[in-house]
């Protein structure tokens, strides 16, 4: 497989494209792809921890790693709707309703919830 390494501020640019509908692509398999890439380039840089599943009809546990706290605001929207587009496979008019943990404390750090990302 081919990995590619991205630099963090990267990253952020594209976690803020995303939140701005900039990545945005046309079919749901391209846009799940988009969202792949991005999420590997995310969990490269620290920003995304892990995904862990759960039992069926239950959100993912999320975990959120070191860098995620030092995006600002919008970069961190992007970041939740990337998360959300591979959740429900690239599908445009869906949302999953998912919390985003600390990755040391399970602290819930934020929520995803009807398209909208909640800071707590």
């Amino acid at each position: 497989m081919n990995v590619r390494i991205w630099p963090r501020h990267t990253v952020v640019a594209l976690a803020t494209a995303a939140a701005c509908g900039v990545v945005d692509a046309q079919d749901d398999d391209a846009r799940f792809a988009e969202c792949q890439n991005l999420l590997k380039a995310a969990q490269q840089a620290q920003i995304l921890d892990d995904i862990q599943p759960r039992g069926r009809g239950q959100a993912p546990r999320v975990l959120v790693g070191p860098h995620f706290f030092k995006l600002p605001l919008k970069s961190r929207e992007g970041f939740s709707k990337a998360l959300n587009c591979l959740l429900v496979a690239g599908a445009r008019d869906k949302c999953m309703n998912f919390d985003l943990q600390h990755w040391q404390s399970g602290a819930v750090v934020a929520r995803y919830e009807n398209c909208v990302y909640k800071p707590r």
